[in-house]
């Protein structure tokens, strides 16, 4: 009986070593709470490009951006981060380069603060508060801009949290965020053929499906060049083939400059 037992067991064993193994992706989890650890944050980059990043503290992000694609999840737990200097040639970039993630409760810029400003010189001709680019899926909870973000050159675009959506298919939602600047210029497009956003400057490519709910543009949209190409109070320019643009009690409280072009 004894061996009976002993060789049931055996069988049981060598047929569970034979099956395939379930594997599971670890989620590397950063924490953020000084300028320090961003810079490192942003060293690894290929590292942590799927991480889950925890902001535990305000910080100065010092001109240095994510420069990959962020596929993972930022939690802001209601903190700042705060961009600018004070010259045009040293004007702060966006968070990250290219974003397909989700983040959640976020205060982007100092509105007190004039020198707190982003410019699509220092990155490109696109530029947003956090990011220049969503290139996929993408959602934003409760992300405040407050930064003074402006074009440097003609046919440059920005958006108070994002300078372009674009690709093929992405879902994009954008809920409880604001622009929200103020008492310093706001959001410009200051050359010819510019385009600006309060949230979200371009929207390109096939099948975007944009939805905006619970959000606002409680701050300045100014097109400081009579030839800019297009401002609007949530997107300054909609141009994706057989997409889809989606307000949900959503609100623009503030004056819009010059508005033109197929913006909404």
């Amino acid at each position: 009986m004894k061996k009976k037992l002993f060789s049931l067991c055996l069988a049981v064993i060598l047929i569970f070593s034979i099956l395939p193994t379930a594997t599971f992706a670890e989620t590397n989890t950063v924490t953020v709470a000084s300028d320090a650890d961003w810079a490192a944050f942003c060293a690894n980059a290929t590292e942590n490009a799927n991480a889950t990043l925890q902001i535990t503290a305000d910080f100065h992000m010092g001109g240095v951006q994510f420069p990959e694609e962020f596929t993972g999840t930022v939690y802001g737990n209601g903190h700042t981060v705060t961009f600018g200097t004070d010259t045009a040639e040293n004007w702060a970039c966006a968070l990250f380069a290219k974003f397909a993630g989700t983040a959640y409760d976020l205060i982007l810029g100092n509105d007190n603060d004039s020198t707190d400003k982003i410019s699509t010189g220092k990155t490109g001709e696109i530029s947003g508060a956090f990011a220049n680019q969503v290139t996929g899926d993408a959602a934003f909870y409760n992300l405040i801009n407050k930064a003074y973000v402006v074009t440097a050159k003609a046919n440059y675009h920005v958006g108070g949290l994002v300078g372009i959506i674009k690709g093929s298919n992405a879902t994009v939602i954008f809920e409880n965020c604001q622009n929200a600047c103020v008492n310093s210029t706001g959001v410009v497009a200051k050359q010819a053929s510019a385009r600006g956003g309060g949230l979200v400057g371009v929207v390109t490519g096939t099948n975007v499906n944009l939805t905006f709910r619970n959000c606002a543009n409680n701050g300045k949209v100014t097109a400081a060049n009579a030839q800019a190409a297009s401002i609007g109070g949530f997107v300054g320019y909609w141009k994706s083939a057989n997409g889809s643009l989606t307000f949900d009690r959503c609100v623009n409280s503030y004056s819009i400059n010059q508005v033109k072009g197929p913006m909404a």
